[in-house]
């Protein structure tokens, strides 16, 4: 497959974020996932894209993930539970740190 020309992106970290909404929207939607929603998320996470570009990756995931039994697809829905809730928790102390030093710089 031709690499897609994104700064600072490849084929790689569009497939592995097409996985994990695949994942996402499968669980939630009883065992299929919608191709549809995925390039939705996709686009709003890589703007620069072009879609036509991206269609045989997320289609291909989409595909393997809709091939998943329940419970693969329950353990790698967790799976992505998991580190979503890690980087809320990063983003949450970088944002409590940053106005602490805010705080101290107008006093």
């Amino acid at each position: 497959m031709e690499e897609i020309k994104v700064p600072g992106k490849s084929n790689t970290d569009i497939e592995k974020t097409a996985t994990k909404y695949a994942v996402k929207n499968a669980y939630e939607h009883e065992g299929r996932a919608e191709v549809g929603a995925v390039v939705g998320k996709v686009k709003a996470l890589f703007p620069d894209v072009i879609i036509g570009q991206v269609m045989p990756i997320i289609t291909k995931v989409v595909s393997e993930v809709n091939g998943l039994k329940k419970e693969e697809l329950k353990e790698r829905y967790e799976l992505f539970k998991t580190s979503r809730k890690r980087k809320s928790f990063a983003r949450i102390n970088l944002a409590k740190k940053r106005r602490k030093n805010y705080d101290k710089s107008c006093s």
